[in-house]
């Protein structure tokens, strides 16, 4: 029987956190600054890790027989 993955120490349920990357064009205005960005690029799921939202901890993703998610090791305590 599945569980859904839990925080070692909290013992609350993980959330998956997904990290994207947008690339935004901002051209040099006349004046040298950044001027309006403009979306030109996107790149799917880059990363995926498990996050107590309690204490911050951050876990690898595994995936079980059935391609759930069960809780890997700890990676680092978010800041």
């Amino acid at each position: 029987m599945y569980e859904v993955p839990c925080c070692r120490v909290c013992k609350v349920p993980l959330s998956v956190v997904e990290q994207h990357i947008h690339e935004y064009l901002r051209p040099v205005t006349t004046g040298g600054k950044p001027g309006r960005p403009k979306k030109v690029g996107y790149r799917h799921v880059v990363n995926e890790v498990l996050k107590c939202d309690e204490c911050g901890r951050l876990f690898a993703i595994k995936r079980d027989a059935e391609k759930r998610i069960v809780r890997g090791r700890q990676l680092r305590r978010a800041t």
